[in-house]
């Protein structure tokens, strides 16, 4: 059965909808997305740019914890913005990553990732949490899709000491489409957080 507060998120996205919207959901990227993706990483782009860009992407929920364990934030790596994270990275070694027209290059670099896209939860543990739990990420909607890969990625201080968790929902992109789903995350009989996002609002 559907909350209040899913009716009210769904019926302000259906709002949206009508309205038009600048971006959509990129399901599969041309070279034209590309270049364009490129572009946000090269001068005179700043810092402050980007920073603008990813923020679209990012949700901080700050969730109560459960078990010693919280959600910081959840963020969608859509297919364009993981061209643009992989450019950043080679933008901060500063190398030649497919510049002078070499376009093939990012293409290259994108094709694990196409036709894919991440919901990503940042997760905290407490200090008595050892592993990481089977924490779960999926969309609140039984009839929402499903992913087709679930990880859990560690993370550690630098004295090894474990403290957090990527908790990464991989779906088809075309299986999302312009929607607008709520995030879940939970662990054993507790919900972490949840939020909803628009995909259609997104590249």
């Amino acid at each position: 059965m559907t909350s209040g507060f899913e009716r009210v998120v769904l019926a302000a996205a259906a709002v949206a909808v009508m309205a038009g919207s600048a971006d959509a959901l990129l399901v599969s990227l041309d070279r034209a997305d590309i270049r364009r993706a490129l572009d946000l990483v090269q001068w005179p782009r700043t810092d402050q740019d980007r920073a603008r860009f990813h923020a679209r992407y990012i949700v901080r929920v700050g969730s109560a914890p459960a078990y010693q364990t919280s959600v910081d934030t959840i963020e969608t790596i859509t297919e364009f913005r993981r061209m643009v994270r992989i450019a950043e990275q080679h933008a901060r070694i500063n190398d030649t990553f497919a510049r002078g027209g070499r376009i093939q290059e990012a293409e290259e670099a994108l094709r694990p990732y196409r036709g894919r896209l991440s919901v990503v939860a940042h997760v905290k543990f407490g200090p008595h949490v050892t592993g990481v739990p089977d924490i779960d990420l999926t969309f609140a909607d039984p009839k929402a899709p499903r992913a087709i890969d679930l990880r859990r990625a560690p993370i550690y201080a630098l004295d090894g000491t474990l403290i957090g968790a990527d908790i990464e929902a991989i779906f088809t992109s075309a299986s999302i489409g312009q929607t607008t789903q709520i995030a879940a995350v939970r662990l054993r009989d507790a919900e972490l957080a949840r939020t909803a996002i628009d995909f259609g609002d997104l590249d």
